[in-house]
């Protein structure tokens, strides 16, 4: 009888701290749920996203930029190297943004593309190694851009494709470049892009998907597991 009353009573409180688990899990699930909501105001809405490395970042329906996140190297774009728990406006006037590894690069409206963070390799191309803690110009009349995790691609006006930073797997297109600082023209007609870790891929104005750099895991799709540069 002693041994009944005393399992019922562990019981009990088991039964008690599920409850009370299940209860406080329901609380902090609902907090998650509006603690998500960064940006939400009355008059403006989020119309763009991008996120990379430990940073992202968020285009609002007035253009402006808004980014947080590590900021080791300046990759927030904010004019210092000090970490952002919340979000805060880089610039205005923007309509895409693409996140790199430990970089970043925004178009605004009227075709000036902006760069910002590490430039060991040149992944800014502003023609320097420099990092840059705030978004410094670097190409005009820019209608796409991609960022990778050390090089970046960008669509101009006429369809031409650009591109600069690291290229040591031909990732730029071009071979024998280890890092190129400024943009160089890459191919014509192309009308979207998309930079990955060593590798891009790009759409011509026909149809065609065209790949070129690291191919160690077949990421170029081409049946082989070998590197693809597109002009020797």
């Amino acid at each position: 009888m002693y041994l009944a009353k005393k399992w019922r009573k562990i019981f009990g409180k088991t039964i008690m701290f599920l409850l009370l688990a299940i209860i406080l899990s329901s609380c902090i699930f609902a907090q998650s749920e509006q603690g998500i909501d960064l940006l939400d105001t009355e008059n403006v809405e989020v119309i763009s996203i991008s996120t990379g490395g430990d940073v992202s970042t968020a285009i609002t329906g007035d253009g402006d930029l808004w980014s947080w996140g590590r900021n080791y190297f300046g990759q927030i774009g904010d004019g210092t190297t000090r970490d952002r728990y919340s979000p805060v406006r880089i610039l205005g006037g923007a309509v895409a943004v693409s996140v790199g590894g430990v970089h970043a690069a925004a178009i605004k409206y009227d075709g000036s593309l902006w760069t910002w963070g590490d430039n060991l390799v040149g992944s800014l191309g502003d023609g320097s190694t420099t990092n840059r803690h705030s978004p410094v110009r670097v190409l005009d009349n820019v209608i796409a851009v991609s960022a990778g995790t050390a090089h970046t691609m960008a669509i101009v006006a006429d369809n031409t494709l650009w591109g600069w930073g690291v290229g040591f797997h031909g990732q730029l297109g071009v071979y024998a470049i280890d890092y190129q600082l400024t943009p160089l023209h890459i191919m014509d007609d192309v009308v979207a892009v998309s930079s990955g870790w060593m590798h891009t891929m790009a759409i011509k104005s026909d149809g065609t998907l065209w790949g070129w750099g690291n191919n160690w895991h077949g990421q170029l799709g081409d049946g082989t597991t070998i590197d693809i540069i597109l002009y020797t």
